[in-house]
């Protein structure tokens, strides 16, 4: 046998915890957030939601179900969030009225706008540090601008957003608007770095 945490498989068969979640999401259809976070807990990992959006939709705080059972009237979808995303990026928190939204297969929330963003627009994207447990961050990006990674949004955020860059500033600002979830970020110096060159170079 072979083994990867508290997982069993054939010799010569391990799997990794990407696999794991995958397959789990595969397998179950539909569950809640507790059942995975239960699940987790009882093979000793962290939820890999990459790998577990292979499979599944998240349509609510709690629910999910197969992915392949989402779908969206997209060009419809798309004008209405064009009415919230005036420039090039919006945090994804700042869309809130679901009620003018077209018709999905489930009700809209900020989980299932995370996840048509994701797998689904024709006009934009999803760009951000990671899929949050409890809450949607992040932002949504007009396809016309090309972010090669979170650290360049949040690079032109800062830079646009007209606060002091410093740390403190930046994070509770990052953070208050919805771009992350927690007021700490690994490149955050690094990042202020580059937003206060870029603002300069507007200023100009």
């Amino acid at each position: 046998y072979s083994f990867t945490g508290n997982i069993i498989s054939a010799k010569g068969k391990s799997l990794s915890m990407s696999d794991v979640f995958s397959s789990y999401a595969r397998e179950q259809g539909k569950f809640t957030l507790q059942e995975l976070l239960a699940f987790a807990e009882n093979i000793g990992s962290t939820v890999y939601f990459d790998a577990l959006y292979e499979n599944a939709a998240r349509i609510s705080q709690e629910r999910f179900v197969p992915k392949d059972t989402v779908s969206f009237q997209v060009k419809a979808t798309d004008k209405i969030l064009d009415r919230f995303c005036k420039g090039t990026y919006l945090a994804i928190p700042n869309v809130t009225d679901f009620g003018i939204f077209p018709e999905a297969s489930h009700p809209w929330t900020s989980f299932l706008l995370e996840h048509y963003l994701a797998n689904h627009s024709d006009r934009y994207y999803l760009v951000h540090g990671g899929y949050n447990r409890n809450v949607v961050v992040g932002a949504m990006v007009n396809r016309r601008k090309s972010y090669e990674d979170f650290d360049e949004l949040v690079t032109d955020v800062l830079a646009d957003s007209g606060i002091p860059l410093q740390k403190k500033s930046a994070l509770n600002y990052l953070s208050d608007n919805g771009y992350i979830a927690r007021r700490s970020y690994a490149n955050i110096e690094a990042i202020l770095i580059n937003a206060r060159a870029r603002r300069n170079k507007k200023e100009k």
